[in-house]
């Protein structure tokens, strides 16, 4: 995962609110201490999305999100806010993307987003399927993870509007 980019503000304002949360001051916030954070700041998430959270930002595996984890996490739900999506369409997005991630690694191969575009009506071949994929997998991975979905959602919502 690559550094996100925030000043040194705010990442001293980040690093405050970590610390609040982090109550055992162990230097990484649990998973209860995580969705205490969420639900405060008005991130709402179940069970299963915490737990996707866990495994998409949790990049040493260690079953807590230490700071420089958080700042991906933060710089995601910012991304987030800033889609114009509602809760309840970011909460809708996310079960219609975790219906198309078949195997639940967090991400959308060649094959699920085939069947996610066939299903929203798309009809594509291989090759405009290839062309999707490499215009919405930002970080080049060959999979579609959930902010990228967003993105594919967000300009899928537009080409049907604008018909």
């Amino acid at each position: 995962m690559e550094k996100p980019a925030f000043t040194a503000e705010q990442v001293k304002e980040f690093q405050e609110c970590f610390d609040t949360f982090d109550q055992d001051n162990n230097k990484s916030i649990s998973r209860r201490e995580l969705h205490a954070l969420l639900h405060t700041v008005g991130h709402k998430v179940d069970a299963k999305g915490l737990e996707n959270l866990l495994i998409q930002y949790d990049s040493d595996e260690s079953g807590t999100i230490d700071f420089p984890e958080f700042l991906l996490l933060v710089e995601r739900l910012l991304k987030h806010k800033a889609s114009n999506f509602s809760e309840d369409e970011l909460e809708s997005f996310r079960e219609s993307f975790n219906a198309f991630d078949k195997n639940g690694d967090g991400s959308i191969n060649k094959s699920e987003l085939r069947s996610l575009l066939r299903i929203v009506g798309e009809k594509y071949h291989a090759a405009a399927i290839a062309n999707s994929m490499d215009q919405f997998d930002s970080n080049k991975d060959n999979t579609i993870d959930f902010d990228e979905f967003l993105i594919l959602a967000n300009k899928l919502i537009k080409n049907t509007t604008t018909a």
